[in-house]
């Protein structure tokens, strides 16, 4: 955003109001006050506050900057105790103020409209696939609810499904919350289901109040595609039911993947997908008007897919692509190889930069049993320059890999 008073003027609302999205701004009901005061919520991550301040210029609020709810407003948010679904607050616009993972940062509207359609898509979606209604169920959530997957997943969806939401917010609560409740659905990003099966084995989760029955919660991951170690470990402790979700800020959920039975996306089915030049084009009521669509009203992901009818390959980003040595290479197909290697837990590949020539650089995740990895069958182009082994490899809190971070670790 070069120039942020221009890109605030093109946005709908002149009613903006930033606030710092921590999980109490939601769980508190101040985003349901927010939207009683028509005013329009921007959510902003509390890790990049200063960043957007200094995108947009403007004051970004904590709730200790609101005034309070009065009784009128307390009796509208909440009933019975809970918090009021969505559906029952009236029209709203927000904003999510995108980390810019996959490119600029961005501002990215949704309106109980787009919110409103996708959670209503998925409700009968989960009770058929799974044969399970999820009412009045558990939900642990380990994912910030400002980024849209985890205010669809973690906030909209329980809320309307009359659900407890089990907020947590570090690896060590996750665990104290497996050991005195049975949630029915996780709500969780690959990073974190990895951390979880290198601390213990889930066979000794305590399963709270009904400890003699099978534990089958519904694991739902989002962000980026789960490693075949932390696959591996899920099923090796009897945990069947695990679905991947693919989508976006702009387009909300796309679609959907078992990745113990296929690693082929399956598309909703209320979409209409189709590749142009190798790229996903999706046209899907999840996305707000404002959004850039082609004249035929789809929209032009950067994402490069290999499709087959409703179901598609994903094979990375258009904007991982990099020229070097004066070859083609997509960084994600290069992590990919990476990965595969015997010992490799995770990895992260990003393009640096040394006396003016790009190469690549990678930081790895190994198993500490295995001294040295096997290079052998990796294409020497797409070897790394430079390598860095850590223990904690940087995400974003919406599950994505941090590449402006891991850049820095080779500055």
């Amino acid at each position: 955003m070069e120039n942020s008073k221009l890109e605030l003027s093109k946005l709908d609302n002149s009613n903006l109001v930033f606030y710092k999205s921590d999980r109490d701004f939601f769980r508190e009901g101040y985003f349901h006050l927010s939207i009683l005061r028509e005013e329009t919520p921007v959510l902003i991550d509390p890790n990049l506050v200063q960043f957007w301040i200094h995108q947009l210029n403007v004051e970004i609020l904590t709730i200790q900057d609101i005034e309070p709810p009065n009784k009128t407003e307390l009796e509208r948010i909440f009933t019975n105790g809970n918090l009021l679904p969505l559906s029952e607050i009236g029209d709203y616009n927000l904003y999510f103020a995108t980390s810019g993972s996959t490119g600029e940062p961005k501002l990215i509207c949704k309106s109980d409209r787009e919110i409103g359609s996708e959670v209503e898509f998925l409700i009968p979606f989960l009770q058929k696939k799974y044969n399970r209604s999820f009412f009045n169920s558990e939900f642990l959530v380990t994912i910030p609810i400002f980024h849209v997957y985890g205010f669809i997943w973690g906030f909209a969806l329980p809320l309307e499904l009359r659900s407890k939401i089990l907020d947590s917010e570090s690896l060590s609560s996750m665990r104290r919350i497996l050991k005195e409740f049975s949630p029915e659905v996780w709500i969780t990003v690959p990073s974190i289901l990895s951390s979880l099966m290198e601390l213990e084995s889930l066979t000794n989760v305590n399963q709270g109040s009904n400890p003699n029955s099978e534990y089958q919660p519904l694991i739902v991951s989002s962000g980026s595609a789960m490693s075949d170690e932390t696959l591996t470990k899920l099923i090796e402790n009897n945990f069947k039911n695990i679905i991947e979700i693919y989508g976006s800020t702009e387009t909300g959920g796309i679609g959907f993947r078992e990745p113990s039975e296929s690693k082929w996306i399956e598309k909703f089915a209320c979409h209409k997908i189709q590749s142009i030049d190798d790229c996903l084009v999706i046209q899907s009521k999840f996305i707000h008007p404002t959004i850039a669509l082609d004249d035929s009203g789809h929209f032009h992901t950067q994402d490069i897919i290999e499709l087959d009818g409703d179901k598609f390959l994903y094979k990375g980003r258009k904007d991982r692509i990099v020229k070097i040595h004066a070859k083609r290479i997509h960084l994600d197909i290069v992590e990919k190889e990476i990965q595969s290697m015997e010992g490799v837990l995770d990895v992260i590949v990003v393009p640096t930069e040394s006396n003016g020539d790009l190469e690549i650089s990678a930081l790895i995740h190994k198993n500490n049993s295995i001294e040295d990895l096997d290079w052998s069958h990796i294409p020497k182009y797409f070897l790394p320059t430079r390598i860095k082994y850590l223990d904690e490899l940087p995400y974003l809190p919406n599950g994505k890999k941090d590449y402006e971070k891991t850049k820095r670790f080779f500055d």
